[in-house]
């Protein structure tokens, strides 16, 4: 796992990175014997440096899969989990093997001696003139440009521009043996998420991820655009007046009618009530299409019932107490701040370290009700005049605080928190703030933490 914003994620880029990951992994294999050294060197460099980035993505995207509701990655698993299971045990191991006979044997770990084609530019040019001007370019203009290239190439000659170096044949052992192990990682990952979709959803835990996914499509920049449009319709087609029953009868005909028929009784019976519909679409096979239509139609109906209550107590739009973080709305209902104000003042007791502080954050992030991960943020919110500015003094903290346990525990929502996979955690990352014991404690005090909303 890394500390990274799983929102900066993109599937179709990590769909074609492992792709290319693959297609580079073949032709290294289907060229091994007919490789350069340099050209070897610079794969292996390659290689590894791919890999690694997808390592890095994988963890992200383990993450997503274990807070997904409406889980659409199965095919996409099973397709990279084959892919990298042939390409590890189908091809790297006895690749590896071999090249490990081979230097037991005494050969060079090393590819063929091979002269190069001049690279220079400048040298290269005056060959394409006659192929370049057939195709448009004028002579000039090719002057011009030789004129440049040479002068240039001078400039670098001088600076003595850094060249890639060769490598040992230990630097290139250790290379190869470092690609075979990210792929090994990649295939475990695979063999992870796989497992994922094994595990059952619990009711709570699918609210709890269906609301979250409705509040994601609300603050996306395609959902707010959307919200937007739907919002201005309204102004435009009522004058900005509050609604009419009748009216709001009509606006919901219109959203109904824009979900799949499939899934419009759900809609109609639940709209109102997400928890429900959510343990409803419990083992539903839906189209990821079809899907987004129905957290689109549930964002408008939630914003038009949010506008309609602020247009019947306009009293309520605007929070009494001074907040960047907090979303204003959840499932439609606005947002107490002054009960969540009550309930972390509750907690303030089982404070007793300002690392403890994060163990809020998690708690807040699990309800939904955070609208910004910010830490930062979050640390001048808790000690703004509005909320809390008379903490003792150990109990005070900044975004830095929280930043030392980010990873893992900061991606993972505390209630899945699990000891074998924070010890893998622990094992690839370096978090000087964190230890194997520190997931035990902090999990203990986030379930006491949480039983704060029941007081």
């Amino acid at each position: 796992m890394n500390n990274t914003n799983p929102a900066d994620f993109s599937y179709p880029v990590f769909d074609r990175q492992l792709k290319n990951l693959l297609s580079m992994s073949q032709v290294l294999l289907e060229g091994w014997d007919d490789y350069s050294t340099t050209e070897l060197n610079h794969d292996l460099r390659s290689l590894c440096i791919k890999s690694a980035r997808i390592c890095y993505l994988a963890d992200i995207d383990r993450t997503l899969q274990q807070e997904a509701f409406n889980r659409q990655r199965l095919e996409p698993n099973y397709f990279f989990l084959e892919q990298f299971n042939d390409l590890v045990r189908g091809k790297l191991v006895p690749h590896l093997k071999a090249t490990i006979s081979q230097i037991r044997e005494g050969k060079a770990f090393q590819g063929h001696t091979s002269p190069l084609f001049p690279i220079s530019y400048s040298k290269v040019l005056p060959h394409l003139s006659d192929f370049l001007i057939e195709d448009g370019a004028s002579v000039h203009a090719l002057d011009v440009l030789q004129k440049d290239a040479e002068k240039i190439e001078k400039v670098l000659e001088k600076k003595k521009t850094a060249h890639t170096t060769g490598m040992l044949p230990e630097e290139r052992f250790m290379a190869l043996s470092q690609y075979f192990a990210l792929c090994c990682y990649l295939l475990l990952h695979f063999e992870k998420v796989v497992k994922l979709y094994q595990v059952e959803i619990k009711p709570d835990e699918a609210a709890r991820l269906f609301t979250k996914d409705i509040l994601n499509y609300t603050e996306s920049e395609e959902g707010q655009k959307e919200l937007e449009r739907f919002k201005t319709t309204l102004e435009f087609d009522y004058d900005g007046e509050v609604l009419t029953d009748s009216q709001i009868k009509e606006i919901r005909r219109n959203i109904r009618d824009a979900i799949p028929v499939n899934l419009q009784t759900m809609f109609m019976k639940y709209a109102d009530q997400t928890d429900i519909m959510a343990i409803e679409l419990l083992g539903q096979e839906i189209d990821s299409a079809d899907y987004q239509l129905l957290l689109e139609g549930l964002a408008k109906w939630q914003l038009l019932k949010a506008t309609t209550y602020e247009q019947v107590h306009p009293e309520t739009a605007t929070s009494t107490l001074h907040n960047t973080i907090f979303r204003r709305t959840i499932d439609g209902s606005k947002v107490n701040l002054l009960y969540i104000r009550e309930v972390i003042g509750h907690m303030l007791p089982k404070i007793t370290r300002k690392n403890h502080w994060f163990c809020v954050w998690c708690v807040l992030k699990h309800k939904n009700l955070l609208a910004t991960l910010e830490q930062e943020a979050f640390a001048l919110q808790m000690q703004h005049p509005d909320w809390f500015p008379n903490l003792e003094k150990y109990k005070t903290f900044t975004g830095a605080t929280l930043n030392d346990y980010n990873g893992y525990l900061s991606q993972t929502d505390f209630l899945s928190w699990n000891e074998e996979d924070y010890k893998e955690f622990l094992n690839f990352h370096h978090v000087p703030k964190q230890s194997q014991g520190l997931l035990k404690k902090f999990k203990t005090l986030c379930i006491q933490l949480d039983a704060a909303f029941g007081c």
